[in-house]
């Protein structure tokens, strides 16, 4: 088998496709996103604390986007620090963060909506509005099944 033969058959695996999906919209948004002081990666953030409707907690968000204390931590601070979040301490326990969006960090979000949806018609342009269901149906079982069973360390 030819190297570049090989090579295909490596791109034609499924977790390369992923990657190279994901790699292609996070390249394509922060392109869209140049005029704004956020990164693709930080509207989750801001789009999981708009979505609950209330102030969350660090904890809630580890949780909840499946990272780790110092990742959520450091992505926060670098929002308050941008004016798009405000955090402040529990009423009931100083030690524990609350975290809410501000109107600023609202704005961009509005502002984001129309490029999410010309994201998914980017992927998924050529497919039924079935097969799009399909889709998501797959990728949901997919991820319920590596949430189920979460990589054990190598020894």
């Amino acid at each position: 088998m030819t190297e570049d033969r090989q090579w295909d058959d490596a791109r034609d695996d499924l977790g390369w496709m992923f990657r190279e999906i994901s790699e292609h919209l996070d390249r394509r948004a922060n392109d869209a996103m140049e005029d704004e002081v956020v990164r693709f990666s930080d509207l989750w953030y801001m789009h999981y604390i708009e979505c609950m409707g209330k102030p969350v907690t660090l904890k809630d968000m580890e949780k909840a986007l499946g990272l780790a204390s110092p990742t959520v931590a450091g992505a926060v601070k670098s929002l308050e620090r941008k004016g798009l979040v405000e955090m402040t301490s529990d009423r009931n326990d100083r030690r524990v963060k609350l975290v809410t969006l501000t109107d600023t960090g609202r704005g961009i979000l509005e502002r984001q909506v129309g490029f999410r949806m010309r994201s998914e018609d980017l992927i998924c342009g050529s497919l039924s509005e079935e097969e799009r269901d399909q889709l998501r149906d797959m990728l949901r079982r997919i991820m319920a099944d590596l949430e189920a069973n979460p990589v054990q360390p190598s020894r």
